[in-house]
């Protein structure tokens, strides 16, 4: 945890003007934290609207470690850093960072291999990380609601996919025992706005966690885990294997679907179980019968999902701990970034398969070959 003094510190340095915000939050107080968090993340979307964002696998960031540290000669990879340097100080690009990405660099226990790797994310990053999980399966499904008549105003998943990494996986917001609970919700959003200049490094730049979690370990048990229930499926076209797929994510949504349904309606009405399953059918059969529009409204459903229909079609091959990663990385990247610069199988899964249509529906360009990525980037 970081002291919120060093915080404040930090933004002051930054221009960050104490007063003005207190001032703000004062004159809207009648703004919730949820809803101010949301008009962040807006805002952060509209900054960047024409900005490309790239997906850098680790192997990548890995490449430009090694050239920023001068520890390689080859010119490709040199090529590659110029490129991406370039179009991020030009403010063509940024590379986003993800969970994945943080749980990737926990696999890295020397300090020294690991921490410059800190240092360019933070630089090409410009601290903009895509939003938690499930709360992006949220604003799909609510994306969906509004595209289904629920509204007549629709709503864009893009908008609120980005946030500034402090503000998501920064310190918690302290409650102040001697302020009464309207001034403690403006210090919440006040407090909100410090952790915008926390960025990778503040949390990040420290001794490896010792902690008894496992992440290798866990991607592995987990890689075993599908394998198992491989073995109980029968043989099914990719459709019909990625509408089971599709389905058992949903059916076991009923939080993420309550949820969106409550802000689609702005109602906090409680639902029955037969309305609920009735919202879930209502997802799933539009998969089935409107696959194309219904997966540009909720991509990382589609994305996790064709991954998932892919290897259960695929007897002979087993899941492996790496492909648990690049499924944690695909679910965001193939669908809400630009440019996916990845690894070999992912990048031939998603190019060559021809029931994947994640290029097709969203217009991502993937590649795992430096040379191709170079030549890609000369392009922007």
């Amino acid at each position: 945890m970081i002291n919120s003094s060093i915080i404040l510190e930090k933004a002051l340095k930054q221009g960050f003007n104490p007063s003005i915000r207190q001032e703000y939050h004062h004159n809207h107080s009648e703004i919730s934290l949820s809803q101010y968090s949301r008009n962040c993340r807006k805002q952060l979307y509209e900054e960047n609207i024409n900005v490309k964002k790239i997906y850098l696998d680790i192997k990548y960031w890995i490449y430009l470690r090694d050239v920023y540290l001068n520890n390689t000669n080859e010119p490709a990879k040199i090529e590659l850093y110029k490129c991406i340097d370039s179009l991020a100080n030009s403010n063509k690009i940024i590379c986003p960072i993800s969970i994945a990405h943080l749980a990737e660099l926990e696999k890295i226990k020397d300090i020294e291999k690991r921490n410059p790797i800190i240092y360019l994310m933070n630089k090409y990053s410009k601290s903009v990380c895509f939003y938690f999980f499930f709360d992006r399966i949220t604003e799909e499904i609510i994306s969906f609601f509004f595209a289904n008549n629920f509204c007549e105003s629709k709503k864009d998943w893009k908008v609120y996919a980005i946030d500034k990494i402090g503000r998501l996986y920064g310190t918690p917001s302290p409650h102040i025992i001697n302020l009464n609970v309207e001034d403690n919700f403006r210090y919440q959003k006040y407090f909100y706005d410090l952790l915008s200049y926390i960025d990778v490094s503040d949390f990040l730049w420290m001794e490896p966690d010792k902690s008894d979690f496992d992440y290798k370990m866990e991607v592995i048990k987990l890689a075993c885990k599908h394998n198992e229930e491989k073995k109980k499926v029968k043989y099914l076209k990719f459709k019909d294997s990625l509408i089971n797929e599709i389905a058992g994510f949903i059916n076991k949504a009923d939080k993420l679907i309550i949820d969106a349904y409550h802000y689609v309606a702005n109602s906090n009405e409680k639902l029955s179980s037969e309305q609920i399953q009735l919202l879930k059918n209502l997802i799933i059969n539009s998969f089935d019968y409107m696959e194309a529009d219904t997966a540009v409204l909720m991509p990382a459903i589609y994305t996790q999902s064709c991954l998932n229909a892919y290897f259960m079609k695929r007897i002979e091959e087993d899941y492996s701990g790496n492909d648990i990663n690049d499924f944690l990385h695909a679910t965001i990247d193939a669908s809400y970034c630009d440019y996916m610069f990845t690894e070999k199988k992912l990048s031939n899964i998603i190019n060559h398969h021809k029931d994947i249509k994640i290029i097709k529906y969203f217009n991502t360009a993937v590649e795992y070959k430096v040379d191709e990525v170079i030549e890609i980037l000369k392009t922007i």
